[in-house]
């Protein structure tokens, strides 16, 4: 029995140690991973709208391939800039979230700055400046941070951007417009290398549409002709719609009505190629605006309803736009919450282990000094067999001992794991406290075998009559479970097993019930059964446990590759000389045999 206690002791604290620490991630080749990323990266700039659901796909393949989590960034990212370019708002917000959160959780920084632009970008679409401004600030400050030239003169060209919008917005005069200067100074920079070229297209619109709204028509035409005939040498489609629309506008205010609507309608020709709807609207308006400018509403209000026309289809309207904002603000502060709890969580980590490694050595001391006493019982038992008179006397006082013994073992063993318990909701990491729960569950079967010793005239034998029901009710109030919602079916014709095979049987079960409830009972559109069934065959023990979820692979129990509930498992069935199956059929069923029993059939 000393030796049999401490086996099951050592393999629960393996049990504790592996579910915290065993997590692992298979990577591949890391240059070779690198190199293909920086690839699909670089397509990824410059692919327009259609294509960036096909580069997802690539993205995917690489993370499952690698197993890297940088790939599972970029796809959130080119997720959000689809939704973007779809005009979807709100779907572009959660997908740009997501990129955010998983940038900062996996400390891959060189998208973040392209992350917060892009949410810049949809917070001034929707008008809420402030925000805008803030991650335009934030992605400057990280690109600053990671010494990445090309998009800090991105980052600048969006805030000088925003600032035009907010002049624009709220009706203020173009001579509070400071944000030409800085249009001017994130071009010298872009100038400054030709490995910066792709970087300038947007700096002379940009500069183009300041100089039109100056009307300074000269130098707006000048500007729109450099950033045209760039992103004509570079394929950048969606940056050709700005140059013709301000070239246009230039030539139409200028007096070359002609000539400055033929550039719009170029614009508008490329915007529908390359399915913009947000753009083909604005270009639309702007349309309008020229001809209502000199006086031709009979042209005007056709591109005014094509204007409205894809507004509406767009659902671009002011209640909405209020809802979209409300919601984006809420995310944001969530994410920015949930950054700090993870950030604390770190500082909290070690403290945490701490109390942890402290409970499994205090469970050691206690197991050692109860199983030290139960010897020296023995012991005495044993010089006093020689003695008929005082046989039973002896027989029984040693019989109390024993049930207090069982009885003081359940006690310290509730004690360890309340304190699981209580450490597991202090807990603020998922993975650690997941492990401290299944810990004391596994504690917790051995508690009600305890119990059922104390409270028997036998102490070396479990009645699994009283055992069973009482382990399912540990688990179901576990996982929250109320019996009357499923079908539960058992069946035992065993009254009591010796508490040598009653123990390691015990978390056998405990192990394979759990793994039901976490995993086969997952998402079913049925209505969950499980059958445990423990029966005397012959000279033979027999265990089936059955569910109706949705299987287990066998390869997960073959190869039970960091799985530590199904490696203890095999260790027991080892222990006890047993042999297991698993059937799927309809579910999953488990059937183990021991063979050589003591066994005491149910009369």
């Amino acid at each position: 029995m000393f030796k049999k206690t401490i086996h099951y002791t050592f393999i629960l604290i393996l049990g504790i140690c592996g579910a915290v620490y065993g997590q692992g991630n298979t990577k591949g080749n890391e240059t070779t991973y690198k190199n293909e990323l920086n690839k699909l990266v670089e397509r990824a700039n410059k692919l327009s709208n259609d294509s960036l659901l096909l580069i997802v796909k690539e993205f995917n393949a690489l993370h499952t391939e690698y197993q890297d989590q940088t790939s599972l960034v970029y796809v959130a990212l080119c997720k959000a800039n689809y939704e973007h370019l779809k005009a979807n708002h709100v779907g572009a917000m959660r997908n740009a979230l997501d990129a955010l959160n998983m940038a900062h959780k996996y400390n891959v920084k060189e998208p973040i700055p392209s992350i917060y632009m892009l949410i810049g970008n949809l917070h001034k679409e929707n008008t809420n400046y402030p925000m805008a401004f803030e991650s335009a600030g934030k992605a400057l400050q990280v690109a600053k941070v990671n010494k990445d030239t090309i998009r800090i003169i991105a980052a600048m060209g969006l805030s000088a951007m925003f600032k035009r919008g907010y002049v624009r917005h709220f009706g203020l005069s173009i001579a509070e417009d400071s944000s030409i200067y800085t249009q001017f100074e994130a071009l010298k920079l872009a100038e400054s290398s030709p490995k910066y070229e792709r970087e300038r297209v947007s700096f002379y619109h940009n500069i183009a549409q300041h100089y039109k709204d100056m009307k300074d028509y000269d130098k707006a035409i000048m500007y729109a002709q450099k950033g045209i005939a760039l992103a004509t040498t570079l394929n950048k489609k969606r940056s050709l719609t700005y140059g013709y629309c301000w070239l246009g506008e230039a030539y139409y205010r200028k007096g070359n009505r002609e000539l400055g609507t033929k550039y719009i309608e170029k614009a508008i020709s490329i915007s529908k190629e390359i399915k913009q709807p947000y753009r083909t609207m604005e270009l639309y308006e702007t349309m309008a605006n020229c001809y209502r400018s000199s006086g031709d509403l009979k042209k005007a209000i056709p591109f005014m309803d094509l204007y409205l026309e894809v507004h509406d289809s767009l659902n671009v309207q002011t209640n909405e736009k209020l809802m979209g904002e409300l919601q984006i603000k809420y995310e944001s502060s969530k994410k920015d919450k949930d950054l700090a709890l993870m950030q604390q969580a770190d500082k909290l980590k070690s403290r945490q282990m701490t109390w942890l490694i402290g409970g499994i050595i205090i469970f050691m001391v206690l197991c050692i000094t109860l199983v030290y006493f139960y010897t020296i019982i023995l012991k005495k038992n044993n010089t006093l067999n020689d003695k008929n008179k005082k046989i039973n006397e002896q027989a029984s006082k040693l019989q109390i001992l024993m049930q207090e013994l069982h009885h003081r073992v359940k006690n310290n063993l509730q004690i360890v794991s309340s304190l699981l318990t209580l450490q597991s909701n202090r807990m603020m990491d998922n993975d650690a406290r997941q492990a401290l729960d299944v810990s004391r569950q596994r504690i917790e079967a051995m508690v009600i075998i305890h119990s059922s010793l104390y409270q028997q005239e036998s102490a070396s034998n479990v009645d699994m009559k009283g055992f069973l029901p009482e382990l399912l009710r540990s688990i179901l109030e576990s996982f929250d479970v109320d019996a009357d919602k499923m079908d539960i079916n058992t069946e035992i014709n065993i009254s009591d097993i010796d508490v040598d095979i009653a123990m390691p049987l015990g978390l056998i079960m405990n192990e394979w019930v759990t793994n039901v409830f976490k995993h086969a009972f997952y998402q079913i559109n049925h209505r969950p059964a499980l059958t445990i069934n423990i029966l005397q065959i012959a000279n033979e023990i027999q265990l089936e446990i059955k569910d109706n979820g949705i299987g287990m692979p066998l390869k997960i129990w073959e190869n039970p590759t960091g799985t530590f509930g199904i490696k203890l498992m095999k260790v027991l069935i080892k222990q006890i000389n047993g042999k297991s199956t698993i059937l799927n059929n309809n579910g999953t069923t488990f059937i183990l045999k021991i063979p050589n029993a003591s066994l005491i059939p149910t009369i």
